[in-house]
C-alpha cells in the first residue's frame, strides 16, 4: 500500500490489522508529506516506524513524484498541479495497475507507434532498443539540467525574499 493513496481512516485500519496505533500512522504520514521520506529503511531509523509496517508498504522506494506544471482556472483561478515520476510510465502503471512493460504497450498502442524510423529506414529491434534508451537518458540528461536551473532559480528567489523582509521587527503584512 503507498500511504499517498489512502485516506488517513484506510491507513489507519491497515496498520491496526498489522498491529500498529494511529500514533504510527501520523508518523509515517508526517514522514513521507512533512519530510519528504519516501525509503521505508528511513521511516524505521528517524521516525520509529516498526518493520511489519514499513515493509508492507509498497512499491518500496515510492516513486517520487516532481511537479511537471499547473494550471489555473480562468474562473476562480483555482490552480490545479500536474505531478511526473522519474521515468514517466510509472504513475500510468500504477493508476492502471499494471507492469511498466504493460504501461509502455499501452502508450504504443495509444500513439499508434508500431516500429522507430530514423531518416525513413527502419529500425530493427536491437537499434530500436538502442535508440529508445539514447533518448530516454537525453530525456533524463535535460530533466536534471531543468532542476539544477530550477534549484537555483529557487535559491536566487529565496535570497531575494531575504533581503526584502523588513529590517525591525515583524511586519504585519507579511508572513514568515
Amino acid at each position: 500500500m503507498d500511504p499517498r493513496d489512502a485516506r488517513p481512516g484506510e491507513l489507519e485500519a491497515w496498520a491496526e490489522r498489522r498491529g500498529c496505533d494511529a500514533a504510527v500512522v501520523r508518523k509515517l504520514l508526517s514522514a513521507v508529506f512533512k519530510d519528504d521520506v519516501l525509503e521505508p529503511a528511513r521511516w524505521m531509523a528517524e521516525s520509529q516506524i516498526p518493520k511489519r509496517l514499513a515493509l508492507d508498504v509498497a512499491p518500496v522506494p515510492l516513486p517520487r513524484l516532481t511537479p511537471d506544471g499547473s494550471v489555473a482556472s480562468p474562473v476562480d483561478n483555482f490552480q490545479k498541479l500536474r505531478f511526473r515520476t522519474g521515468d514517466g510510465l510509472a504513475l500510468l502503471a500504477h493508476l492502471h495497475g499494471c507492469t511498466l512493460a504493460e504501461a509502455a504497450r499501452r502508450v504504443t498502442e495509444a500513439l499508434h507507434v508500431e516500429s522507430i524510423a530514423v531518416n525513413g529506414r527502419k529500425l530493427t529491434e536491437e537499434e530500436q532498443r538502442q535508440y529508445l534508451e539514447d533518448t530516454r537518458q537525453q530525456l533524463f540528461n535535460e530533466a536534471a539540467t531543468l532542476r539544477r536551473q530550477h534549484e537555483r532559480m529557487a535559491s536566487s528567489a529565496l535570497w531575494l525574499w531575504e533581503l526584502a523582509k523588513p529590517v525591525h521587527g515583524r511586519h504585519p503584512y507579511l508572513a514568515d
